[in-house]
């Protein structure tokens, strides 16, 4: 097993044992959960404390309490673009996987810490500087128990609580780690916590230099230093992900525009919100908010973002991106879903990213171009469609047929048994059609009793035997209306691209001459010459 990681199917126990959060050769805090050598979740020295505090046997299985997004970036990437993701994405870790998606290790901050060291050190930066970016001191007197402890940890999601004495003075230090070793040794949680806590605090005055902050973290080899005003009282504690937020440098001057907050409020619109950054010859997704989550799945960090839409869209995106800094209400579709993309392309002196606003647009776009009666799309949407099919075609040199279908003798559906009736064979042909065709075939109502279907890289010959197939379907289908058993036909005509005409006004007039000379031949058939 790879280190750092773990199958997904170990109880609880088994990772905060066998594994170890706290022992010495695991520092990164987290066991990486894996299924097929690909990883699944996270579960950290948080999530072992929290389950601990709420009475979760440890022999629960570890991957119904990992709960955490697990984000994950390729192994050829660079550990600024990680750097990136952490700080735009929150998190303290992230996942590192091959090109195939298996588990390679994990890369946290501390580690982002020790490479950045030498740009933190040039950028002369006082801790109070970046004080404003704490969190509220937590802290518990001596005479709290290590339940109170963990309480104040779970209650505020933190990884540590500071000791303080009668005088306010911190005197020890109390982590997630420091509670896994105690949960480990059996120590009783309702002990007083003061014995437990670990000490010397290492701490530095608020007007110390942030490389003071960085060399006591890796001489010490510790995550957190104590914050104290000059009296000697704790006011915070600074972590490699302060310092990882707050430095400056080439790369975090694009960065220091894009707030957290700012991000946190992005997290509450309903619309799907993409910032993407140029890596390489490639364009990445680096941040995501909920609904892109919610819409697309948790894997989209580090993701091309032509895995969310298509190469040749992205192409005209970018295109006018770059002419105008902007793009709005540019339609795409993706999967089955409509959206309307407006963009911004963000620059600064070093780098460049591209934030994409996605608004679902399904719902009014199916009002647009569905028929109302069978969902199909209409006929304005099939002649759109249509010109855009022959373009491709003709750019990538491939064939494709259309089929035009009529029902044979419906007026007289109409007339006998009333519109209702009508209604249901217009909709039941449509489900036949619907649930015997290929996804990539697209097929529409043109009017009335007429529908069309468009198949893609589809001969005239496999197009007349998959009609055939949809004929025959058509024709066992039993309706019963006042009583009286119905069976209804329908007659075929097929044209194809290239073979019958390069023009899609020839091709539509060709399959409608050959869907009339199937009825003057006695309906119910296919005419594909």
């Amino acid at each position: 097993m790879t280190f750092g990681s773990i199958n997904f199917k170990q109880q609880i126990k088994e990772i905060a044992i066998a594994d170890g959060f706290y022992l010495s050769e695991n520092r990164k805090g987290v066991v990486v959960l894996l299924k097929d050598k690909k990883p699944i979740g996270i579960f950290t020295e948080r999530d072992v404390v929290k389950t601990i505090y709420e009475g979760v046997p440890l022999t629960e299985k570890a991957v119904k309490y990992a709960l955490k997004s697990l984000i994950t970036v390729k192994e050829n990437r660079a550990l600024l673009f990680a750097l990136n993701i952490m700080v735009d994405n929150n998190i303290r870790r992230i996942v590192v996987t091959d090109r195939l998606g298996n588990f390679k290790g994990i890369v946290n901050q501390e580690d982002l810490v020790r490479y950045l060291e030498k740009d933190i050190a040039k950028e002369e930066l006082k801790v109070f500087q970046i004080f404003a970016s704490f969190r509220n001191l937590i802290t518990v007197k001596e005479t709290a128990t290590i339940k109170e402890a963990m309480a104040a940890m779970v209650k505020h999601n933190i990884s540590s609580v500071i000791i303080t004495n009668q005088n306010n003075h911190a005197t020890g230090i109390i982590t997630e780690r420091d509670i896994l070793k105690l949960t480990h040794n059996k120590v009783p949680l309702n002990k007083k916590i003061a014995a437990y806590a670990s000490t010397p605090i290492y701490s530095v005055k608020l007007d110390s230099d942030l490389k003071d902050v960085v060399n006591l973290i890796n001489t010490k080899n510790i995550r957190r230093v104590v914050i104290e005003d000059n009296k000697g009282k704790p006011v915070g504690i600074v972590t490699e992900r302060d310092i990882l937020r707050n430095i400056e440098g080439s790369y975090s001057r694009f960065l220091e525009s894009r707030l957290k907050s700012a991000k946190d409020i992005l997290n509450l619109l309903p619309e799907v919100i993409i910032d993407v950054v140029p890596v390489g010859k490639e364009w990445l997704i680096q941040w995501c908010n909920e609904k892109a989550r919610e819409e697309f799945g948790e894997n989209l960090i580090d993701s091309t973002i032509n895995a969310l839409i298509p190469k040749d869209h992205w192409t005209n995106i970018y295109h006018e991106l770059t002419k105008t800094n902007k793009i709005q209400k540019n339609q795409i579709k993706i999967d089955e879903r409509y959206y309307e993309i407006s963009g911004y392309l963000l620059k600064s002196s070093e780098t460049s990213a591209i934030q994409l606003i996605l608004k679902d647009i399904t719902f009014q776009v199916k009002l647009s171009i569905r028929d109302h009666l069978t969902n199909l799309y209409n006929r304005r949407y099939m002649e759109e469609f249509l010109k855009n099919e022959l373009e491709a075609s003709r750019r990538y040199q491939y064939s494709f047929s259309i089929v035009m279908i009529d029902l044979d003798d419906f007026k007289k559906i109409n007339d006998t048994y009333g519109h209702e009736a009508g209604d249901e064979v217009l909709k039941s042909v449509a489900e036949i059609m619907r649930n015997n065709m290929r996804k990539a075939d697209v097929i529409g109502r043109y009017g009335g009793e007429e529908f069309i279907v468009m198949m893609p890289k589809t001969t005239k010959e496999n197009a007349g035997k998959c009609m055939e197939k949809i004929r025959r379907f058509i024709n066992s289908r039993l309706f019963n209306f006042n009583g009286k058993d119905v069976h209804i036909t329908a007659s075929f005509g097929i044209a194809s691209y290239p073979e019958d005409s390069l023009d899609i006004q020839d091709l539509l007039a060709i399959s409608d001459i050959r869907l009339y000379r199937a009825k003057r031949l006695g309906k119910n058939r296919i005419e594909l010459e």
